[in-house]
């Protein structure tokens, strides 16, 4: 992947996005927040019938917070 830069912030192309769609993404206007009772909490193993090991659910509660909508963005009909 090659990335380029605009006034010093990445451009980075990402096949999975929609054609003639541009998105700006601020690092420091997006939060991950765990909850506190939920950070990554082992459930109890168990042992399936056809492996010889102990396996665990492990629990998360994760919200993508957003703190300065300003600083995001999504430009739509772009032509080659």
């Amino acid at each position: 992947m090659i990335n380029l830069l605009f006034k010093n912030a990445p451009v980075v192309f990402d096949r999975d996005c929609t054609a003639d769609v541009m998105y700006f993404l601020n690092s420091n206007a997006v939060e991950l927040v765990i909850e506190s009772s939920m950070n990554f909490v082992m459930g109890s193993p168990i042992e399936p019938e056809n492996q010889a090991a102990l396996v665990s659910k492990m629990l998360a509660m994760l919200q993508v917070v957003v703190t300065d909508r300003r600083r995001l963005g999504k430009l739509t009909g772009l032509a080659a």
